[in-house]
């Protein structure tokens, strides 16, 4: 992540938005790095919601470069999609 970090221009940001609350807000890259280490990865990664208490929601990952893209790739959706599915059949 550090040389990913170092490569992009400062306009270059990543929100963190959850699937249910729908609270966005940034994410600070410096200390992320600080505290996680340089080879960690947001791609591909999703955590249950920190946005607003008791949201029981998924937070996703998303890079800003003139438009919001996800960080995640179509295997990686395809396997989200599954194991919510089995979620709420339960």
């Amino acid at each position: 992540m550090i040389e990913a970090r170092g490569e992009k221009p400062e306009t270059w940001i990543v929100r963190v938005g959850c699937d249910t609350c729908k609270k966005w807000r940034a994410v600070d890259l410096d200390a992320l790095l600080a505290d996680r280490g340089g080879n960690f990865s947001l791609v591909n990664r999703r955590y249950r919601c920190r946005l607003k208490p008791d949201c029981s929601g998924w937070n996703q990952f998303y890079y800003y470069s003139g438009v919001m893209r996800p960080l995640w790739d179509d295997a990686t959706t395809d396997r989200w999609m599954k194991h919510d599915s089995q979620v709420r059949t339960t």
